[in-house]
């Protein structure tokens, strides 16, 4: 049984000393794609951290070997109420253009 929960383990990382955003990248190449994933969310969080953070999510596209997350951030005594939309894509992972269609 593993003694602390999904969240609070995560939570360690993000606030963890800077030299650890460094490293983070190099799990973003990890062939299990659960640990890219993990990597990839402790980056975003860590990078928006000022931030409140809602609706986080990591997507995996098989067919074009594409990891992404996307995500909505809050401004701490901003003037906007509404979230703002972010969605970040590692774009070395991938030697694959995505491809968008509206």
């Amino acid at each position: 049984t593993i003694p602390f929960s999904r969240d609070e383990c995560l939570s360690s990382l993000i606030d963890q000393s800077p030299s650890l955003f460094d490293v983070l990248v190099s799990f973003f190449y990890h062939p299990n794609t659960e640990i890219r994933r993990l990597a990839l969310e402790v980056y975003c969080k860590r990078a928006y951290r000022a931030y409140t953070i809602s609706n986080f999510n990591t997507y995996f596209d098989e067919e074009n070997e594409l990891l992404y997350a996307e995500w909505e951030f809050i401004v701490p005594d901003g003037n906007i109420e509404e979230p703002q939309k972010k969605i970040f894509f590692p774009s070395s992972l991938s030697s694959k253009t995505p491809t968008y269609t509206e």
